[in-house]
């Protein structure tokens, strides 16, 4: 197809012209839509809806960035829905995989007939597990057992997949809602059933998974809890007991309200000491953690450093960007320009954070040395004070303090187990209403199929159909090298198109009653530029027989008498003669007579029409000649000179360039060529070769007359549309 053809008309007619291309694909396409959908099986659909509540209980991440991390979170629950623990336990519970295994052993029963069971299974794992294909040397070692294992394997597997593919996880946007939509295909109640049992079931079993992980967290506090609160219980029982037997061996009971006093206030100030001690310890350790491996979560636990908002605002900033780096990573791999820009402003958040944060701990470390020193000043007062006492007394008050602080302690943790047992106790109930997942609406057994939808995929199926209508009719315009227009003929061999004669019918009887000839044949004339003075002598000549040669000569010769002109037709087709059979007259005497027995008066070869100006030269008797030596001669050539003097055209009819070397070997005496081509039907290749034997031989082509061309629109719509 010619670039050139841009236009809306022209696309127009090509679709016309290769609609059996746009009616077949259309059909077909349609067809086979339609059959698809009476014959699909009836598609079911049932769907669970849940809400996940997320509650952030980071000190570190508030807005803007919560609703962000929480879609995220949605989105990574409906990954674990379709993990394959969450649907390894859905097959489970429904053995789907013995379903599977039961269908696969049916068909392949069916197939072949085997007596041996185990050989039945060994020969089904080569067919039905081409991922786990085993070496026969291998085969031969493993156990009916073992066998069954891989296939029982291999089942679940596939009836995992099948519930991945089938399953259909949609978070809401803006909302922590999720859509579990299951679907089922088959004909029966039961099929239409299961989609709803599928989706309740997936829901029950995320649910359950979800609620053993809070579960397991919760226990694995409190198991954390239970090992303090034993070693409180085993402090405070040690205390208590050294108090009892302080108190016997030395017969104390009390002391006096002074010493009490003196004796807590000092118990006070070695706990305040030894606890800022502990601080300062940490936090060198921190700050060389810091330096060494930068770590920054021994810096989330610093309330100083977490409650300053310059930190807290770099750590919410950090957070975003570690999120959206995770979402970058999901589509683009590490070494990309956006993952690269998020990391390099992930590097500088990190170092910003890590130098403000050992401001903080450095200045945290002076103030805590001066306490400790402070704190040390006072410590030697009491001491001093206390040295009045006796020994005995103020080991009493140590031992009393020491009592009283593990009971504080112990009292404490008792409170945090039981919190954490209603806590995991919660985890046990299977009450859908929970604090972090509801479930709002559960699937109902679905009334009507969800599909096929006809109307629906009819709609797809016209447009399916046009676009592969569309795509075979430019292909097949693509390849196409016929002549379609003036486009062509310029651009393919270089000529210049004299005119278009559309296909009509063609009643040559028009001709020989001198009635009134088509008006392409009038524009025809305007196209040939005859020149005043000089008469016009041409070849009419075709690349292949059929194209129309003869037809638009005679019509051609008629228009020209018409407007005034002397025509006169020879009919130079010495193979297949027609003239005579258009105008009505006697073969012989003609062409040949007149060439061949030295006939000087040329009256005897001219016929007359019933057009005064239009005289036909017939073919004569063509028995024993040899055209090519007749059409070469000399006295042919005479003939021409003679004729020239009475007419003011003179058209030869002449056989098809490439099947016959006749219009060749005339044109080494007429110089001039008009070309008649078919359209949609000759190849320009048959042509070009045409013109490059005329052109050999000195021909003048005058132009292409493109035959039979057919409007596959309406011509006044072709004229008019761009």
């Amino acid at each position: 197809m010619d670039s050139k053809r841009t236009s809306f008309r022209d696309i127009l007619e090509i679709f016309c012209r290769r609609r059996r291309i746009v009616q077949v694909f259309f059909s077909v396409v349609l067809v086979t839509t339609l059959a698809a959908s009476v014959l699909m099986p009836p598609k079911h659909e049932a769907s669970t809806t849940i809400l996940i509540e997320v509650v952030d209980r980071s000190p570190f991440f508030r807005n803007p960035y919560t609703s962000e991390m929480m879609l995220e979170w949605v989105k990574a629950q409906a990954e674990v829905i379709k993990s394959y623990t969450v649907l390894g336990e859905v097959v489970d519970a429904l053995q789907l995989d013995k379903a599977f295994k039961e269908e696969y052993m049916q068909k392949e029963y069916a197939k072949q007939k085997t007596k041996s069971t185990t050989s039945h299974i060994l020969n089904g794992i080569n067919i039905i597990i081409p991922n786990m294909l085993v070496p026969k040397n291998i085969i031969k070692r493993m156990t009916h057992d073992e066998f069954h294992e891989k296939t029982d394997f291999y089942f679940r597997q596939t009836a995992i997949k099948f519930l991945q593919k089938n399953i259909k996880i949609i978070p809401l946007e803006d909302t922590g809602i999720i859509k579990i939509q299951a679907t089922t295909k088959g004909d029966s109640v039961d099929d239409a059933s299961r989609a709803s049992k599928i989706a309740n079931l997936v829901t029950d079993t995320y649910i359950d998974e979800f609620f053993k992980f809070q579960k397991t967290e919760a226990g694995e506090a409190r198991k954390f809890v239970d090992d303090k609160l034993e070693n409180a219980h085993l402090a405070l029982l040690d205390s208590e007991e050294a108090l009892k037997q302080f108190i016997k061996s030395e017969n104390i009971v009390s002391l006096t309200e002074e010493k009490s006093i003196a004796t807590e206030e000092l118990a006070d100030l070695n706990t305040q000491y030894y606890s800022t001690e502990a601080d300062l310890q940490e936090l060198r350790a921190i700050l060389a953690k810091l330096d060494t491996e930068q770590n920054l979560e021994a810096i989330y636990s610093i309330r100083e450093v977490s409650d300053d908002s310059f930190v807290d605002e770099l750590k919410r900033s950090l957070a975003a960007q570690e999120s959206e780096l995770s979402l970058v990573l999901g589509s683009f791999t590490e070494e990309s320009v956006s993952a690269s820009r998020i990391k390099e402003a992930i590097k500088n958040n990190r170092v910003k954070l890590i130098e403000e944060s050992r401001k903080i701990i450095q200045a945290n470390l002076k103030r805590l040395e001066r306490k400790k020193d402070s704190l040390a000043e006072i410590i030697g007062n009491y001491k001093v004070k206390l040295s009045t006492f006796s020994d005995k007394e103020i080991r009493l008050g140590q031992l009393r303090r020491e009592v009283e602080n593990n009971k504080e302690r112990y009292s404490f943790l008792l409170q945090e187990q039981q919190k954490l047992s209603i806590s995991e106790a919660l985890g046990e109930d299977k009450i859908p209403v929970i604090k972090n997942v509801k479930v709002l609406d559960y699937a109902s057994v679905p009334i009507k199929p969800a599909g096929p939808n006809l109307a629906l995929n009819l709609t797809l199926g016209c447009l399916l159909g046009f676009v592969f209508s569309a795509g075979g009719v430019f292909v097949s315009e693509y390849w196409d090298t016929s002549l379609k227009g003036k486009d062509d003929i310029g651009h393919y061999l270089g000529l210049s198109m004299v005119g278009i004669v559309p296909q009509f019918n063609r009643n040559l009887s028009r001709i020989a009653a001198n009635t009134k000839i088509d008006p392409a044949y009038d524009k025809l004339i305007a196209g040939l530029s005859l020149n005043k003075g000089e008469p016009l002598i041409s070849i009419i000549t075709s690349a292949k027989p059929g194209e129309g040669k003869t037809t638009t000569a005679s019509f051609l010769g008629a228009a020209l008498a018409n407007g005034g002109k002397r025509v006169l037709l020879i009919d130079a087709n010495l193979r297949k003669p027609a003239l005579h059979k258009i105008f009505g007259l006697k073969q012989s005497p003609g062409l040949v007579e007149s060439l061949l027995l030295d006939n000087e008066n040329l009256n005897s070869c001219i016929n007359p029409t019933h057009s005064e100006n239009l005289k036909v030269v017939t073919s004569g008797n063509l028995t024993g000649i040899n055209p090519g030596g007749i059409l070469q001669s000399d006295k042919m050539n005479q003939f021409i000179h003679q004729l020239k003097k009475n007419f003011d055209v003179i058209l030869f009819d002449s056989p098809s360039g490439n099947e016959y070397s006749d219009a060749a070997i005339l044109n080494k005496l007429v110089r001039d060529v008009l070309v008649v081509a078919e359209a949609y039907k000759v190849r320009y290749e048959v042509v070009s070769y045409l013109k490059e034997r005329l052109e050999k031989n000195g021909a003048s082509i005058i132009g292409v007359i493109l035959n039979k061309r057919k409007f596959y629109i309406p011509e006044i719509l072709y004229r008019t549309l761009l």
